[in-house]
């Protein structure tokens, strides 16, 4: 033990770059496990901090005092309270941003925002209070007023105090940004005296889905109808998928890279100890003995770098955090996931055994005579006539390269996969790059959705208004995933729940002339027998063009049967949609024919977007859903997303390739110059 540990003192240098890689290779899987991890206590500390609920239910302003106790009295309920809770949207800085209008009064105790006490006093009349970080992304301060247009009419809301309200941070495109509202306005306001929300907290001895199923059937006994229930689970963020994917195709290369420099550096060990295994053999040591001795060897190396790649998976988690969410989202508490770090350490530990073997192999085929009289043995070699022209060292040394086949084919496989993952990731983050922009580019510059039908004539009227050149009518629906049926091949039920529980139907007219996506595969469809699919429905449930497929939507009481013709790039929900033809809901009886409630709309290049969105307003103020201004949108994905994963990327890649470099370098420098000082020096000198 003791003298290994004096090799690696004697050897700084070159086992410094053994255990360096090793705990860089151990931290990849481990980072995974923290980010997940970290991602999980963080969701659990804001559950804890603002005593947020365990379940979530909507309903269609049923709710009642009276209600609310027979819920209380439902077993494992620990507590419950009602809200009014109202959506809106408001254009600011020529940017569409969501509101949610969330009633609030100063005794509430779940989901409720930390609040200094001089500022309820203030709280009373068309005032609000909003988080100091959303309110920061804004430009927005205390003073300000904010109108927020709604399908009840707008109100116009003065922030009073900017409170800490971290739960409801978002990161959608567009904003989603709460205001807390005092409830007794929205009652007013809506002209309603019930409520629709329901929030419920349970006393954690049941399983809150069960829970909320035993809610939500009490409702519907009761005749309220309830439009959504949400449970609140610590799952790691959908955020993390694409960070934790890099790191797991980072592992690969790096575990291999740190195993061959391992193999190398013990090669070297070997050769540089010849005649010692050599006298070991002749004193009568055993092939076995000797191999377990390189084992050992190998082995202390490979635990001294474990409390390393510890520090460094805490470390690169941090610094992932901080590069993709800054300090937008407060303190992210860092764990060490020790089941990944221990799953870690066992494959780097197979791949070191594996690899360790090679070097060990060598000691097998040591002749003990030969052995102990290398390093006297006489140098010739008889120069070619092509060859004069070059330093005699670098010949012995090109000679001695293409003689040692496996060595020279373990450099050109650190080089092929370093460079190759290297330049993939760049590739890759390029590709990523490409295809968001693809998504978005679709001719589009405005969506406006409309919350009852609006008959296609009327709506051409739009194109008077100052900026607009055209438009499309389109019918768009959000459905639950609960409410569409899927059955294509062996796959017979409700869609997967991937980032989201709502996936956006397209109906689209036949004669387009604005909305054109991206088309990864296929055609749009052309008649009410086919549909096409956005990327990630047809990634999960395994559907490819030229499938049959039958979706039933429960909601509008509606069964199609058609032929996937094509899958299309769209960044609408996540990617998880369908596309038909408007035919399908005029020929089930859905809508009335030649009626749309949404519009697909291009500006004109010098068109202003506050005048456009002010005669959208005054077209149909009070039917308007939502505004997409997916100018915006573009530039704020391009902005937040796309940047920062290619700059990711990048950075992980030039990593990659440095650490090709230097294990190359390294490789070589061992396997090449491998005699002792005074041969070097003997070859250096036969070229003066």
């Amino acid at each position: 033990m003791k003298d290994i540990l004096r090799k690696i003192a004697r050897n700084k240098l070159r086992y410094s770059i053994v255990i360096l890689l090793f705990s860089i290779s151990i931290s990849m899987i481990t980072i995974i496990g923290n980010l997940e991890a970290s991602d999980v206590e963080y969701s659990k500390m804001v559950q804890s901090k603002y005593s947020l609920a365990d379940i979530v239910i909507s309903t269609d302003f049923g709710l009642s005092e009276e209600i609310l106790e027979d819920i209380k009295r439902i077993e494992h309920v620990k507590d419950a309270e009602l809200n009014i809770v109202l959506g809106g949207f408001s254009v600011m800085n020529d940017t569409y941003v969501t509101f949610i209008l969330y009633g609030l009064y100063e005794e509430r105790k779940l989901n409720k925002p930390i609040v200094e006490e001089d500022a309820w006093k203030l709280f009373e009349g068309n005032v609000c209070f909003m988080d100091y970080r959303m309110a920061d992304k804004l430009n927005l301060t205390i003073g300000d007023e904010v109108e927020v247009f709604t399908k009840n009419g707008s109100i116009k809301l003065k922030i009073v105090s900017l409170v800490d309200a971290q739960w409801t941070l978002s990161f959608n495109i567009p904003l989603r940004v709460v205001l807390f509202t005092p409830i007794d306005t929205l009652k007013s306001f809506l002209n309603v005296s019930t409520y629709n929300m329901l929030y419920v907290l349970s006393d954690g001895l049941v399983d809150k889905n069960e829970l909320a199923n035993r809610i939500v059937n009490m409702l519907e006994d009761k005749g309220i109808k309830v439009l959504w229930e949400s449970v609140l689970t610590s799952t790691p963020s959908v955020a993390l998928e694409s960070i934790s994917f890099v790191f797991g195709i980072f592992m690969v290369p790096t575990t291999i890279l740190s195993a061959v420099v391992l193999a190398v550096t013990l090669i070297y060990e070997i050769i540089r100890d010849f005649r010692y295994y050599g006298i070991m053999k002749a004193l009568g040591f055993t092939n076995r003995q000797i191999i377990l001795k390189i084992y050992k060897e190998a082995l202390i190396v490979f635990l001294i770098s474990i409390p390393l790649a510890a520090i460094l998976s805490l470390l690169i988690t941090k610094l992932s955090f901080l590069l993709f969410f800054g300090e937008f989202v407060g303190e992210i508490p860092i764990v060490l996931n020790l089941r990944t770090f221990a799953i870690s350490i066992l494959i780097n530990l197979i791949v070191l055994l594996i690899f360790t073997f090679i070097p060990a192999s060598k000691v097998l085929r040591i002749k003990e005579a030969e052995a102990i009289r290398w390093g006297y043995e006489r140098y010739q070699y008889k120069p070619t006539r092509r060859g004069e022209s070059f330093p005699t060292y670098l010949l012995i040394a090109y000679r001695r390269l293409i003689r040692s086949k496996k060595k020279l084919s373990l450099i050109v496989i650190m080089l092929i996969v370093g460079s190759s993952l290297s330049f993939g990731l760049v590739k890759t983050s390029n590709s990523l790059a490409d295809k968001i922009g693809k998504s978005l580019d679709d001719g589009v510059d405005l969506t406006v959705s409309f919350r009852a039908p609006i008959k296609e004539g009327e709506m051409m009227k739009i194109k008077n208004i100052s900026g607009v050149e055209d438009l499309d009518p389109a019918i768009l629906l959000w459905i639950h995933r609960k409410n569409i049926t899927i059955s294509c091949g062996i796959y017979n039920g409700n869609p997967p729940s991937v980032a989201s529980s709502y996936y956006v139907l397209f109906f689209l007219k036949r004669d387009r002339k604005v909305f054109s996506p991206d088309i990864i595969e296929g055609r749009l469809p052309l008649n009410a027998n086919e549909i096409a699919l956005l990327p990630k429905i047809a990634l999960f449930l395994g559907i490819k063009v030229g499938d049959e497929m039958e979706i039933k939507i429960d909601s509008l009481n509606i069964s199609i049967k058609a032929k996937v013709v094509g899958i299309v790039n769209e960044m609408y929900q996540n990617e998880l949609g369908f596309i038909f033809l408007d035919e399908v809901m005029y020929n089930a009886g859905a809508i009335n024919k030649g009626y749309y409630n949404a519009a697909f709309i291009k500006l004109k290049e010098d068109a202003n977007i506050d005048e456009v969105i002010k005669g959208l307003m005054d077209f149909s103020e009070l039917n308007i859903a939502s505004i997409w201004i997916m100018k915006d949108l573009r530039k704020m994905i391009n902005e937040l997303v796309v940047k920062s994963i290619v700059v990711f990327l990048t950075a992980i890649s030039t990593m990659v390739i440095t650490m090709s470099i230097i294990g190359m370098g390294l490789f070589f420098f061992m396997s090449y110059v491998s005699r002792l000082k005074r041969d070097i020096s003997f070859y250096q000198s036969w070229s003066k």
